[in-house]
């Protein structure tokens, strides 16, 4: 992936620990680590093989979930691999999985998960990785309690990168709760996964029934389901596959658990639905009821479900965005949770509305005087007195971003710019002195006193772009400038994170970014040790 080393840092007691951020999803890789003497001498390396990037899953729920199929299967993709607890390693993913499942004699050993792995490692193109966690016949209080610690060791294993989803498979076991009851049980248990985990774990919750007990009983098949059904929410809690419906051939002997066919047909709807749910794209779009300005998405084919949104609000021309008042509405108007002004997407069209207000009279009174400045034509005056006036005319524009700006404020910003207009100063005009040659013609000794001064430009007409994996950064020519040095930063201080590029064109590349991330950008001029003032800064979301 990289020859470049990314250093480690020491926690003060003989570990290191660090973040490769260039890596891209997928694998398998080497990973190499090695020590540095003090004069830069390598003095000592290993490395670890079989290093995936990608997507792994908790499974749980009851026997359906782990070993009772009625025979075992082998994931064909060598980068589906599933977590051993006992002996704390990842291995190749086949049945009977490695997990404590109350595995009985009499049952095959077999389970949903190396078909589903097949299907993702297929569909998405990186490793994929499962940690077993169910147990046959526990119901969903259970789960919670007596049964909770292999869900906790399963969490506490990938912190703090956790999973993409909780897939669990349960509800045959609890045919007699009553369904408040039920859905109560099951928010506990996915409310204390979120705890312990620091983050809201995603859950994709199966819709099952069928038991001995319940067999014809196609009310009380229904009303569980409907339970199920209950507690989804299309953003972070989603409907999973059903295997009601899979009986005769699909079924095992003892009518209860899944055959060879049953297994095979259930990794694929999980798949089907993992895939519909979070790696496909749907539709987000302006509100209708948005006035006074716009809203925009960075990526105009969509989200899936369960990624944060971040819109950008647009106001007209005098009129400015009310800070948290955004909200998002999937189908049936149902209102999604928002943090700051991002939304969670739902798997399925969004709606989102913003308020726009007018500025106050004292703000748009600065706007008019910013438009009549940046409007004027400076090409007679010098780049010195003309930069200071740029610099008055971005302070004022900082102000009239701010719709709580004051009164002072504003007319601060006001008398910055009348004051830089009135310093402006002309450019000296060339001075010919007529003096007769030797033939009495006259000839135009030209004395040059235009100003020379070398002050650098500031740069203007940045703009970002996105190429696949990387981003591509371009400007306008700034006057005096033999270099330019781009910046590129995760955080909009530039204070943490920052890559820079030094190039003498007026266009810079920056690799491998990662998916996911918000970068930031900012160009100078560059002439021997003279630095030219910084551009505006843009930002791309990966």
């Amino acid at each position: 992936v990289s020859d470049e080393w990314t250093e480690l840092e020491s926690d003060g007691n003989g570990s290191y620990e660090g973040v490769i951020e260039s890596a891209p999803a997928g694998g398998f890789y080497e990973l190499e680590v090695a020590a540095f003497d003090a004069d830069g001498n390598q003095v000592a390396n290993a490395s670890i093989e079989h290093v995936g990037i990608g997507e792994v899953f908790i499974t749980g729920g009851q026997s359906n979930s782990c070993n009772f199929g009625g025979s075992k299967t082998k994931a064909e993709y060598d980068t589906v691999s599933a977590f051993d607890p006992a002996n704390n390693r990842w291995q190749h993913c086949e049945d009977s999985q490695p997990c404590t499942s109350g595995f009985h004699t009499g049952n095959g050993g077999g389970s949903p998960w190396p078909t589903l792995g097949d299907k993702l490692a297929e569909e998405l193109d990186v490793p994929i990785g499962f940690v077993t966690t169910g147990y046959g016949g526990a119901r969903i209080d259970e789960l919670e309690t007596t049964r909770y610690n292999p869900i906790k060791q399963a969490i506490t294993l990938l912190q703090p990168y956790g999973y993409r989803a909780f897939l669990i498979h349960q509800g045959e076991a609890d045919e007699g709760t009553d369904r408040e009851v039920y859905k109560q049980n099951y928010m506990k248990l996915i409310n204390k996964t979120r705890d312990d985990a620091g983050y809201d774990l995603v859950w994709i919750v199966a819709k099952v029934s069928y038991a001995w007990s319940n067999y014809n009983n196609t009310a009380r098949m229904k009303s569980l389901t409907d339970a199920q059904k209950a507690i989804c929410n299309n953003y972070d809690i989603f409907e999973g596959p059903t295997t009601d419906d899979l009986l005769g051939d699909y079924r095992h002997t003892d009518n209860l658990h899944l055959s060879l066919t049953g297994l095979i047909e259930h990794g694929t709807r999980w798949a089907n639905v993992i895939i519909d749910k979070l790696f496909t794209k749907y539709p987000v779009s302006q509100a209708d009821d948005v006035e006074n300005g716009r809203v925009e998405f960075d990526d105009p084919d969509g989200y899936c479900g369960n990624a944060s949104v971040s819109p950008k609000f647009i106001p007209d021309d005098g009129y400015y965005y009310v800070e948290g008042s955004i909200r998002a509405f999937g189908e049936e108007d149902k209102e999604l949770p928002v943090n700051g002004d991002s939304f969670t997407m739902a798997a399925e069209e969004v709606k989102v509305f913003g308020s726009f207000e007018k500025l106050p009279d004292h703000i748009l009174s600065l706007g008019d005087d910013i438009k009549k400045a940046e409007g004027a034509d400076y090409s007679a005056y010098t780049d010195e007195s003309v930069a200071a006036l740029n610099t008055a005319i971005a302070d004022a524009k900082t102000v009239y971003a701010n719709p709580k700006a004051t009164e002072e404020e504003t007319k601060a910003a006001k008398d910055k710019i009348a004051s830089a207009t009135a310093a402006l100063v002309k450019k000296q005009v060339p001075v010919v002195n007529p003096t007769p040659n030797n033939g009495g013609d006259v000839s135009g000794n030209v004395t040059n006193n235009t100003d020379t001064s070398s002050v650098i430009a500031k740069i203007t007409g940045i703009k970002v772009k996105k190429s696949g994996k990387n981003a591509v950064v371009t400007w306008k020519k700034a006057a005096n400038s033999k270099k330019y040095q781009v910046w590129c930063s995760l955080k909009k201080n530039f204070k943490k994170s920052v890559k820079k590029l030094t190039v003498k064109s007026t266009k810079a590349t920056f690799k491998n970014l990662k998916k996911g991330k918000t970068y930031y950008f900012k160009v100078r001029g560059v002439n021997g040790s003279k630095k030219g003032a910084f551009s505006a800064v843009k930002k791309i979301k990966f």
